[in-house]
């Protein structure tokens, strides 16, 4: 059995990200990460909580860099997704300490919601029911676990009907923006249309209460 070959920078690699398809290559990501550092870079491309990319031997920040590349706004996507998306493109994506510009700063993509008191509704469910003694709670809290750990960059991007299925499950226990970021990262065309429209209609909810309009 022979290892799986390094992504190549001059492969185009083909992605979705809300609602869009691109087609691009390392390179061409590249390219433009170059020219804005020799036009010189804005502080935000130098403003980033754990992801940057490396661009000969610059570190430049990982969401600022997609933004670029794609022209999509930053709201509009998540760290994961353009990790991912870089990631097979070959690029050299670094988890790094803190490094915010002076006066500024990224709020972190993942939106914890919260219910009455302030609490993440997980934590108020298993504040009133005590320590956690296995069954069907120890089941919940390890999805929840590993909803957080992938939207975080701390694990690998799950199948779309995977992703699909955790979006409706952040919808039945109230984890609305998790379930928004999650639908960001589903492509349409590797789920049966019925089930990601089911899911698309779910997503909205969760995004309309995660912004406090429903």
């Amino acid at each position: 059995m022979t290892d799986n070959p390094e992504p190549s920078l001059d492969e185009t690699v083909e992605f979705s990200v809300a609602g869009r398809r691109f087609a691009m290559s390392g390179g061409d990501v590249l390219a433009k990460a170059r020219q804005a550092i020799r036009h010189g870079l804005p502080p935000a491309a130098l403003t980033y909580l754990a992801w940057a990319v490396a661009v000969d031997g610059q570190l430049v920040g990982l969401k600022w860099l997609f933004s670029l590349a794609t022209g999509l706004p930053r709201s509009t996507f998540v760290s994961n997704q353009a990790m991912y998306t870089f990631e097979r493109m070959g690029l050299d994506v670094q988890r790094v300490e803190d490094v915010p510009a002076p006066g500024q700063g990224e709020r972190q993509a993942l939106e914890v919601p919260r219910v009455a008191g302030g609490k993440h509704p997980a934590a108020a469910a298993k504040h009133s029911r005590g320590p956690a003694s296995g069954g069907p709670h120890a089941v919940l809290d390890a999805e929840i676990a590993q909803v957080h750990s992938f939207l975080r960059g701390r694990s690998s991007r799950p199948g779309d009907e995977k992703l699909c299925d955790w979006v409706h499950f952040c919808y039945t226990f109230g984890l609305f923006a998790e379930g928004r970021d999650l639908f960001r990262m589903v492509d349409p065309s590797q789920v049966h249309p019925w089930y990601y429209e089911r899911t698309r209609r779910l997503a909205r909810v969760c995004d309309m209460k995660a912004r406090g309009q429903a």
